[in-house]
């Protein structure tokens, strides 16, 4: 069967000795090449087509781009499709906030996170941001914190192997930190070691080998002091993963660390502030060290991201006495924290997040106060729904933090017309009387027990009263209630205040009261209006219904009760004066009016009959509601306990009736993930000659069916926990379209990586390839769905030129026309939040047999470890040629040359084709600003992630670095990895001749191997055997001692001869673990062996 632009599946089929240890890692069952894979994946993607035709349509077009390698999705769904737990993304971001029961949550999903062959990503933020952690040191009630890197050290720690399905799989990590934290400089500093603490440990493990052979103790105090020591050996393993020479240890090994910075800390650097210029020092230094931390530049990454609003890492937040109004009726944030409930947003309920309202710290707050009455108090970073422009039949809206707000802003209210009844306390009859009995009434103390009195007046005085014996005695079932003149009192009525909160010495706390059920708001609203509220209305102004007070709060919580119900009202001084007292006034009016005589109405005759004759005779001149309040001032209004919660999907909730945003953690990193696969782009390269161009018909269909794979994906994926399901389900739908084999095509092409041609080819190539897919993510949306959070981010304007805008004459515009445009323009919907990213690529591309990502080549010829038995953590080095060399048609010696360097610059080829030979540069050999220039260029036509590292070579310096970040911020890239040559001692890729890089190790047991033959230790064969452990006697017949730890034994063993030993001295019970093992040199010419597997069962030692 021929593949387009591929050959046929035979010769698809005939991978090399590299791809062939790469694909191991996917195949499954009875799979047996790369073709079964790709149908696998096909198949099992196509499965959320809605039909059997479109699945059978899908699954062909998806195997079209997979079996010719146009397309490699991540490593996860190939493995994990139709097989395993099913957990198809890449890498997920956690979060944590500063209690005890979110880090250990944050702990357990890491780890169940790896067990879905996901990665973690994990934000430590400063002060008042999302995910922040108190420092090391810290007081709080039982002792003292020990701060966010001990936390890191957990996860890391209980990620180290997590077996998923037949495959051992290593938690791999991302941590970053704020750069404000104040243990910021641990930080930093945490994958190095210093000499100190690395002689402390050896001293630990020689103590122990010392005191086992002893005769000179009691075994009792042997086995004290072999007990303290295997304690101190815990701990010192812990800080130094017993790393002798000094130089650095394994802490957080599986993982790589970033520093968070922002414009604020470059501003301050500018300055020569003393604190930003000694972390920058460090920061740099340790890169330079240590290839860590790298930077996350997060104001660059900010700018052109759709979801930018919601990588802040800020917890908005609101206080505990706001209003919030829920499926059980409206309660205060101080009665939802830690309770899950389901919340009103514009008239449907929705569900927050298990752990409702939760504690976010104790900040400033600020007091918003709008002309209608609406009062709210929050953080200054919450945000509010503004009203930018507005037409006769839509509005256009923005997130706008609350300190951002100015006078006149207009901000959004909830309309909650047509909701459901909610249930609660009280029923319309009891409401009615406590609606009278607050409006005008009282509560008396008449020998010892409290009474209420309602009074009535002028010619309904009767008729009133009779309604409310009425009610008394159906709501209390007896005839005591006494009907005296105009005034009914009732000992039961003063006990049903009583119980909403309402007494005679606080007549007028209405906190039980908005706490009612749905029945009990109307019949207490009618009440109070019927014993306060005037009725008034011309053909110019309209119907009005006032009600005076002079208790304003009464006004506002009578407001928030009528807002709860779609009635929008307004509080205003009363043109009415008392004596001694300002008087206010709530008015209805608009449209609004309707709905009050539908709901509420009057039981006042008089009331009622105004307000029916009013609506005859001007029945047209209500307009209608637009639910927005006209913020009047802003102003600090001291320091308390804040809190907020999250409601995934509409992101919001109604906080005292105004529209605000819910807490970050549903769109942030937090439980977002990355679902990733890459174009192969050598793959769409028709050659001619030494020149080459792209099938850009062929890119562009592939493109499009890549989408399409990519958001199926998501529908089909299974998730470690339930948030991470509803993020990127339900919110985000992200995807990670990106490109691999760009090193390739500039081979191809003969254009040089440091050129601006270079450039030139990222644009085209780029562009093209973020239109497609924009196109079909909104081909998608207009097909099922946009994604959930596109109504917060419909109207951002990133500037991203592949956006597709369109004004309300139907002419569509770039993203990058409208960032300035006056004119109301709305951003075609899309069924993916962010669609765009480059990853890595490395086994991937290493499957493809192509360049990682847009790298340039490490190496012309490069080795790379390779699992040689995926069940096993067993590995070889394969040494990988670059393809492109053949066509240059190098001499012997010129290509013994580039087998012993990596290199073609010193050839003769290169000598004699300046030009051909700068297309084939490697990374060391390019200038490090054109490393960051190709970054900023991709950066483009990327609306998410991007990945690139620069290698750099071993002579680069400290300054250097600091250069290469400044460059990178100036650039707006969004963050940078600097690698020096020889920075790590164990290194994943090598170029130039193995034998070379053999010839400079110290030791050849800590070493890799020369040739393929010289693998790493087989798998371990069972015989007669005796454990040894701490608390017992050495073995003697093989002298070893075992010291116990939770990652997997360690054994020790004197005089070993190097060049004699073998795997075969440690038999059984390994499962397949590795065997590390180091050689220490001892005083008197003697040798100390340390051997440790990494598994947790026990090995035995030869009897």
């Amino acid at each position: 069967m021929a593949m387009d632009g591929a050959g046929t599946v035979e010769e698809i089929m005939l991978l090399s000795e590299s791809q062939r240890a790469v694909l191991q890692k996917y195949l499954i069952n009875d799979e047996r090449g790369w073709e079964d894979v790709a149908r696998r994946v096909a198949r099992f993607v196509a499965q959320p087509e809605k039909t059997e035709a479109l699945r059978k349509e899908w699954e062909a077009k998806f195997y079209s781009i997979l079996a010719p390698m146009k397309l490699v999705p991540g490593g996860s769904i190939l493995a994990n499709s139709d097989h395993g737990t099913r957990g198809l993304l890449n890498c997920f971001v956690l979060s944590a906030e500063d209690h005890i029961q979110d880090i250990a949550k944050l702990v357990t999903d890491a780890v169940l996170t790896t067990k879905f062959r996901g990665g973690v990503g994990i934000n430590i933020g400063s002060e008042g941001q999302k995910g922040y952690i108190r420092p090391k040191g810290s007081a709080f009630a039982d002792g003292r914190a020990l701060g966010p890197c001990a936390v890191l050290d957990m996860v890391s720690e209980t990620s180290k192997k997590i077996t998923t399905g037949n495959k051992a799989r290593r938690g791999a990590f991302l941590f970053s930190m704020h750069w404000k934290h104040p243990d910021i400089h641990e930080f930093v500093q945490a994958k190095t070691q210093s000499v100190m603490d690395a002689k402390t440990a050896k001293d630990l493990v020689e103590a122990a080998a010392i005191l086992s052979v002893d005769t000179t103790l009691s075994p009792e105090a042997k086995n004290e002091r072999l007990a303290q020591l295997k304690s101190e050996m815990a701990t010192a393993w812990t800080e130094t993963h017993l790393s002798p020479d000094g130089k650095r240890d394994r802490r957080w090994h599986n993982a790589n660390i970033s520093v968070q910075l922002d414009d604020e800390f470059f501003a301050l650097l500018e300055a020569g502030d003393t604190t930003a210029n000694d972390l920058w020092q460090k920061i740099a230094q340790f890169a330079h060290d240590t290839a860590d931390p790298g930077l996350l530049l997060i104001d660059n990454a900010k700018r052109r991201s759709p979801i930018r609003e919601f990588i802040t890492c800020t917890n908005p937040c609101v206080t505990a006495d706001t209003w919030v109004h829920t499926g059980d009726g409206p309660r205060q944030v101080g009665d939802l924290i830690g309770k899950q409930h389901s919340t009103y947003v514009n008239g449907e309920l929705f569900s927050t997040t298990p752990q409702g309202f939760f504690a976010t710290g104790v900040k400033p707050v600020l007091s918003l106060k709008t002309k209608e009455g609406f009062h709210l108090r929050l953080t200054g970073n919450h945000k509010v729904l503004k009203v930018t422009a507005q037409t006769r039949r839509r509005q256009y809206t923005e997130w706008v933090p609350a300190e951002d707000l100015q006078p006149g802003d207009q901000v959004m209210l909830h309309d909650h017309r047509g909701l459901q009844a909610w249930d609660g306390a009280g029923n319309s009859e009891e409401g009615w009387l406590l609606g009278m009995l607050v409006g005008d009434g009282s509560l008396v103390e008449v020998q010892g027990k409290s009474k209420a009195v309602l009074r009535f007046w002028e010619e309904t005085r009767e008729g009133m009263a009779a309604h409310a014996v009425t009610l008394l005695r159906e709501a209390s079932g007896t005839k005591q209630e006494r009907l005296q003149h105009q005034v009914v009192t009732s000992t039961n009525l003063a006990h049903l205040a009583e119980s909403f909160a309402i007494t005679s010495t606080n007549k007028y706390n209405l906190a039980g009261v908005e706490r009612g059920s749905f029945d009990f708001y109307r019949g207490f609203l009618r009440g109070f209006f019927d014993a306060e509220a005037f009725v008034l209305g011309n053909e110019s102004n309209g119907i009005q219904i006032r009600l005076p007070q002079s208790n304003r709060s009464v006004l506002e919580a009578v407001q928030r009760m009528l807002l709860r119900m779609g009635i929008a009202s307004t509080i205003a001084k009363s043109p009415i004066v008392r004596r001694f007292r300002a008087l206010y006034e709530l008015s209805v009016g608009k449209d609004n009016i309707h709905l009050f005589a539908e709901l509420i109405g009057f039981q006042h005759p008089d009331k009622l009959a105004k307000l029916r004759e009013l609506l005859v005779m001007y029945p047209r001149t209500t307009s209608h509601e637009r639910f927005m309040a006209t913020v009047e001032s802003l102003t600090a209004d001291g320091v308390e306990a804040v809190y907020d919660c999250t409601v995934p999907g509409p992101s919001r909730f109604d906080a005292n009736g105004l529209v605000v945003h819910n807490c970050g953690e549903i769109y942030l990193p937090p439980n977002s993930a990355c679902n990733l696969a890459s174009l192969n782009m050598s793959k769409f390269a028709q050659r001619d000659g030494n020149t080459a161009t792209i099938d850009w018909e062929d890119l562009g269909k592939t493109v499009e069916i890549a989408v399409r794979l990519l958001d199926n994906v998501l529908d089909m994926a299974e998730f470690a926990t339930e948030a991470q399901k509803h993020n990127v389900r339900n919110v985000y739908r992200q995807l990670g379209l990106g490109i691999m084999g760009w090193a390739d095509w500039l081979k191809l092409c003969r254009v040089p990586y440091d050129s601006q041609e270079h450039l030139s080819q990222i644009d085209a190539v780029g562009g093209f390839i973020a239109e497609h897919a924009y196109r079909a993510s909104e081909q998608i949306a207009a097909e099922k769905t946009p994604c959930g959070i596109w109504p917060d981010i419909a109207g951002v304007r990133t500037g991203n030129p592949f956006e597709q805008w369109v004004d309300e004459n139907g002419k569509t515009y770039r993203g990058d026309e409208v960032v300035d445009l006056e004119i109301p323009v709305r951003q075609i919907p899309r069924r993916n939040s962010t669609v765009l990213s480059i990853a890595p690529t490395g086994s991937i591309a290493q499957l493809a047999a192509c360049s990682w990502a847009f790298e340039p080549d490490f190496g012309l010829t490069i080795w790379k470890q390779v699992y040689v038995d995926a069940s096993r953590s067993q590995q070889n080095w394969v040494q990988i040629l670059n393809p492109y060399l053949e066509d240059l048609g190098l001499s012997e010696a010129d290509t013994q040359m580039v087998m012993q360097s990596g290199s073609l610059q010193a050839t003769t080829f290169a000598q004699e084709n300046p030009e051909a030979a700068a297309a084939f540069r490697i990374s060391r050999e390019i200038p490090w600003k054109w490393h960051v220039l190709a970054q900023a260029q991709w950066q483009m036509w990327v609306d998410s992630s991007i990945s690139k590292t620069i290698n750099c070579s071993r002579e680069t310096t400290v300054e250097e670095i600091k250069e290469m970040y400044k460059f990178a911020h100036a650039n707006g890239l969004k963050g940078i990895t600097v690698y020096r040559e020889g920075t790590l001692e164990s290194e994943p890729v090598k170029i130039g001749s193995m034998e070379t890089k053999q010839e400079e190790s110290e030791t050849g047991l800590a070493e890799i191997p020369a040739t393929l033959e010289r693998a790493k230790p087989q798998a371990f064969q069972f015989g007669e055997a005796r454990p040894t452990m701490l608390d017992q006697e050495v073995t003697e017949a093989a002298g070893l001692l075992g010291v116990g730890y939770d990652d997997g034994p360690v054994y020790l063993a004197e005089d070993v001869p190097l060049d004699g030993w073998t795997s075969q001295d440690f038999k059984g019970g390994c499962g397949g673990g590795v065997l590390h093992y180091q050689v220490w040199q001892r005083g008197g010419g003697r040798k100390l062996l340390v051997v440790r597997s990494d598994s947790y069962s026990m090995c035995y030692v030869k009897g």
